[in-house]
């Protein structure tokens, strides 16, 4: 019996022309917010990937200039010996 009289009641409620046009104008004004909230979530995202990739492009060209790359050759070699080091204390094959 309850069923049937809410059912009732949203029948008449969704009839009264004022509450279908403030239904509509909440659906769009969500599809609005979620359009407006995607479209600078994914502009945030571009230039985030952007500065990204330049930063990398400035670190591989200031890893790779003169003086850099003699350091990070040595740094590597020093490196690897101390692993050797390390493995070999251990006595791992």
């Amino acid at each position: 019996m309850f069923t049937i009289c809410l059912f009732i009641f949203l029948i008449i409620l969704l009839d009264n022309p004022l509450v279908i046009n403030s239904v509509c104008i909440l659906v769009s004004d969500y599809f609005y917010t979620f359009r407006y909230c995607y479209y600078y979530t994914l502009y945030s995202l571009t230039i985030m990937i952007d500065n990204y990739l330049l930063f990398l492009k400035k670190l591989t060209e200031m890893l790779t200039t003169y003086p850099n790359n003699l350091i990070c050759c040595i740094t590597s070699t020093i490196l690897l010996y101390i692993v050797y080091l390390i493995l070999k204390l251990f006595k791992f094959p």
